[in-house]
């Protein structure tokens, strides 16, 4: 890619920065998902809940996750 100008250079400049950010973005909606998951799936363990220190921490992790996930805060939203 050639580029012409400084105005263009800024322009190339900018949209790969925007590509990179979206691709970021991504990346990090796919590991709070994976977060998610393995959070679900121990907090319906039967087992889990007869270490209370492990489940309050589990539980206590899932909370944080949905205060502070973007995708957390979608779930917590009221209708």
């Amino acid at each position: 890619m050639e580029v012409k100008s400084a105005k263009e250079l800024k322009r190339v400049s900018k949209e790969l920065q925007e590509n990179f950010l979206n691709r970021w973005k991504l990346l990090n909606l796919e590991q709070d998902k994976d977060r998610l998951k393995a959070l679900n799936e121990k907090s319906e363990d039967p087992d889990l809940w007869n270490n209370p220190e492990e489940a309050r921490t589990v539980s206590q992790k899932k909370t944080n996750w949905k205060k502070n996930s973007p995708l957390g805060l979608r779930f917590n939203k009221t209708y």
